[in-house]
Formats: C-alpha cells, structure tokens, sequence
C-alpha cells in the first residue's frame, strides 16, 4: 500500500534499515500477489512454483549447518533465518495438504472432500496469496544470513547448551503465560499458547534454536500483557518510553562487554517506528528486544586455553585421578632414586 511504501522510505531516510525492510516486505508480499494473479497461474505452474521453493528452502537450511555459530550476533542471526525458512515450509506444507490431488477447476475453487466426507473449498487466490507470502520469506531468510560471522564476544553454544537454553526459555514463558492466563483467559491468549505449544514441538524434534525465538516470543507477549494491565491511554505514551528507555540499557550494557544484539537492536528500531500509530505492537516489540538483548545470561562466555587450564574447576573423578597419577609418579621417582643408591654405590660405600 502506499501507506506502508511511505513509512519504508521514511524510515530508509533515517537509516532505520529494519524497519523499512519490514514495511517493504508487506508491500512486496501484495505487489507479488498481484503479479501472479495478473498472470493467472494456470495448476501446473503453482505447483512448479511451490515445488521450486521447497528445495531452495531445504538448500537454504542445509547452507545453515555449514554456518559456525560463536557470538550472540550468530545465533540471533542463526534463529531469524531458521523462523523465516519454518514459515516458508510451513506455507508450503499447508498448500501441500490442501491441494493434494485437488484440482483448480473454472470457478478457480480446489474441491475435494475432508475426511467427514463433507466438501471442502479452497480458492485460487488463496494459493498464490500463500506463494507470495513463501517465497518473500525465504527471501527474507537469504537477506539475514549477511549477518552471520559479526565481530563479538565468543560463547559456548554447543547442541545441549542451545537446548539447555531452550528448555529454560520455555520455563519462563510458561510461568508468565500462567499468570497472564488469571487476567484474560485462556480464549483470549490463544495465539502465545500456539508459540509455547511449538517451541516445546521443536524441543521434542532437537531443533533448540527454533525453540528458543518461539519460547522468547511467547514470554515477551505475556511480559506485555502483564506489565500494562492498569496503565490507562493517558499514561501509555510514557508507560512506552519507560519501556524503551530499559532497552537502551540493556543494549548499551551489552554493547560495553562486545556483545551486539543484532535481532534486539533491530526490534527497538521497528518499535519506534510503530510507536505513533501501532502502540500497542510497539510494545510487544519492546519486549522481543528486551528478551533477545539479554541472551548471554544462558552461554557460557568461552575461555581462550591458558584460561580454561588456569580457571578450570575440575570435578571429584578428575582430582581423583590426578592424584593417583601424581602419587603413582612419585612412587617411581622413588623406587628409580634407591636402585641407583643400590648399584652405583661409591667404593668406599663397600
């Protein structure tokens, strides 16, 4: 729209690259579906293109394992491209399972039957609004894997570390949704229920690294709702600004000690850009960056080798074995120090 064409522009004039990439992908999302409508698409051709997509998007993951993740920076990076790939799949599953064997008949409506027997519909448009939407995240995903291999403070983030993180996340989120729950309901919090219940699918699946951006966002949508329950619209603006102003620290503090959260940074960036007229997702997004600008509570800061030998705190079996080993050399150097004294005594020892 030329709304959202606007507010890209005006952003991209402020440097806010973010933000008016977020506003560029909306628009080009429509102008992508416009297109292809104008074509008009014939069965064949939407399945080509649905097929096509979904080996660049299995390319695309496997160019992922090739990536080694050993920053924040990295593994912010690493969770935005899988989420965008997930929800390109995603799409490509949803029109796989509706499609099937259907066919695209004159009315442009796939018919078939559901397994109540009873018919079932789905539009053309449906299909092609769904492609846009595939295809402009899997180009979104490409965009930020330019963000891996960023200079900053190095973290232990093996496989159980990142799952160890995810399990913890999950935790949190679950106790604040808990509490959001009293307030509203459960009805009402249906849409962060759906992120808790995948991020623990994708702990179930060893997929840590989606599980940890569904469990960030699902804490940071309850930390909304529970820490503006009583603010009224005359003290939002300022309710907002506090908010903000706990992002900058966290993100200034993070910046001190070498760590840049990328996906933090650029979070706040888009919240001040739907500060004005989206007040309320503005704040949502205040509380992603908050969440992902204090990522380093979970990894362990990794140790050069003089550091680890020095500073290394060994467990009982390791200090066990270390002194029976030290025990066993002197014994040795012992038994070594009286057979010399035995055969190499001085003649006027004999």
């Amino acid at each position: 729209s030329l709304k959202k064409k606007e507010s890209a522009l005006k952003a991209f004039n402020e440097k806010d690259y973010y933000s008016s990439a977020s506003f560029c992908f909306s628009n080009n999302i429509l102008l992508k579906n416009y297109y292809y409508k104008e074509k008009n698409l014939s069965e064949n051709k939407i399945k080509e293109l649905f097929n096509n997509l979904e080996n660049k998007s299995k390319e695309l993951n496997r160019k992922l394992d090739l990536n080694k993740i050993e920053t924040l920076s990295d593994l912010q990076a690493l969770m935005i491209v899988k989420e965008r790939i997930n929800e390109a799949q995603e799409e490509i599953k949803d029109f796989k399972d509706k499609y099937g064997s259907y066919s695209i008949n004159q009315s442009s409506l796939i018919k078939s039957n559901d397994s109540s027997g009873m018919e079932i519909k789905f539009s053309k448009e449906e299909q092609v609004y769904s492609l846009a939407y595939a295809e402009e995240r899997l180009f979104s995903a490409l965009s930020w894997m330019q963000f891996f291999s960023m200079p900053g403070k190095k973290f232990v983030m093996n496989p159980e570390q990142l799952q160890n993180s995810c399990l913890g996340k999950i935790s949190e989120a679950e106790e604040r949704y808990q509490y959001a729950e009293i307030y509203l309901g459960a009805f009402n919090l249906l849409d962060i229920k759906t992120k808790l219940d995948d991020a623990k699918k994708f702990s179930s699946n060893k997929e840590p690294v989606l599980c940890l951006i569904k469990s960030i966002q699902a804490k940071a949508e309850s930390s909304a709702i529970l820490s503006s329950i009583g603010i009224t619209e005359e003290n939002f603006a300022d309710f907002i600004n506090s908010k903000k102003k706990a992002v900058e620290r966290v993100i200034m503090e993070n910046s001190a000690e070498k760590i840049f959260p990328i996906m933090g940074y650029s979070y706040y960036q888009y919240a001040n850009a739907l500060q004005e007229e989206e007040k309320y997702t503005a704040l949502i997004y205040l509380e992603y960056a908050l969440e992902m600008s204090d990522l380093s509570l979970y990894f362990p800061e990794e140790k050069s080798f003089s550091e680890r030998v020095s500073g290394r705190l060994y467990s009982s079996s390791e200090l066990i074995f270390f002194a029976e080993g030290l025990l066993i050399g002197i014994l040795v150097t012992t038994l070594i120090f009286f057979i010399k004294r035995k055969w190499f005594k001085s003649p006027t020892d004999l």
